[in-house]
């Protein structure tokens, strides 16, 4: 009768497969190229940006509304 090993904790039991479970790309099999990493960098960069914009532009509305108001 072998010893009964204890089960890893849930942190340590998927370390190994942690690269394929992470990754974003349907076909994990498939590594993205520089192209692919660049444009979903932009992608995001433009989001972010878009949302900065829209948060300070209603900063900007906010101030003035209170000041004529």
């Amino acid at each position: 009768m072998s010893p009964r090993v204890p089960p890893l904790p849930a942190a340590q039991a998927g370390a190994a497969d942690a690269e394929t479970k992470f990754q974003m790309n349907r076909n994990p099999q498939q590594r993205r190229t520089p192209e692919q990493i660049r444009a979903g960098n932009k992608r995001l960069g433009l989001i972010l940006l878009v949302i900065a914009a829209v948060f300070f532009v209603g900063v900007v509305i906010k101030q003035w509304w209170l000041s004529t108001h």
